[in-house]
């Protein structure tokens, strides 16, 4: 571009770009996976068969859902391509 300022990025409600939305997310899935022993991921989330339990999504037990779900709307309601 020549000398004009680089063309704003969509902002969530929170003032995060899009961009800074999907790192923090996976970021976030990252960690809330990330489980050394079994013992470490009790939280079950995404429950998807409950003929075949392993098929469930487990979480680390110290992972917030509720700052990672409230992320995710946001960057959706700004129009993120998430």
């Amino acid at each position: 571009m020549c000398g004009g300022a680089p063309a704003p990025s969509t902002t969530t409600d929170a003032g995060w770009t899009c961009e800074e939305t999907q790192i923090m997310l996976d970021i976030e899935i990252e960690l809330g996976r990330a489980c050394d022993a079994d013992a470490d991921c009790t939280q079950v989330r995404f429950d998807r068969d409950d003929d075949c339990p392993a098929d469930s999504v487990l979480l680390h037990t110290d992972f917030d859902p509720v700052w990672a779900e409230e992320l995710y709307e946001d960057g959706v309601t700004a129009g993120c391509p998430i």
